[in-house]
């Protein structure tokens, strides 16, 4: 009776423990799809220097789009039109939460500047990485890519 009770929690460890090692190999996550904007509304509300509860862009002072030259010189536009704020951060791309990506070059940083707390993504082709971790784009295009690289470009000239 006792050695087939340490059997059983024998090969359930072992389980576990196969399970575990499958994830971290592979990068697998049990978490739920999500998209851009509810990534944000939720650093929005788990914010406690922000007493909102919502995606207002009237509480947003700016945004701020950074990128790095091949020289390694750091560029940065900086954007107040709240339609245009709305419009990006209202982005309905969706995201799964993901332990392993590759991150590539062609990367952007954004923060966003609300009046009192700072917050910053980092926007890549295929994946956007923030406070609550790495997310990767399920959709086939980045819309939020898209358009933080066009915010950027225009915004640069």
């Amino acid at each position: 009776m006792k050695n087939s009770k340490l059997g059983i929690f024998r090969n359930i460890f072992l389980g576990l423990l196969i399970i575990l090692l499958i994830k971290n190999i592979f990068g697998l996550t049990f978490s739920l799809p999500t998209t851009f904007k509810d990534l944000i509304v939720e650093d929005i509300v788990e914010n406690e220097q922000l007493v909102i509860t919502s995606l207002d862009t009237e509480r947003i002072a700016n945004i701020k789009i950074a990128t790095y030259t091949e020289t390694g010189a750091r560029i940065e536009v900086e954007i107040e039109d709240k339609d245009l704020i709305h419009t990006l951060l209202s982005n309905e791309v969706r995201l799964y939460r993901t332990s392993k990506f590759m991150s590539s070059e062609n990367e952007y940083d954004l923060y966003i500047h609300f009046y009192g707390t700072t917050h910053r993504y980092f926007i890549g082709e295929d994946y956007i990485r923030g406070k609550r971790g790495d997310y990767k784009v399920l959709d086939d295009h980045n819309e939020v890519y898209e358009s933080v690289m066009k915010l950027f470009k225009e915004g640069s000239k």
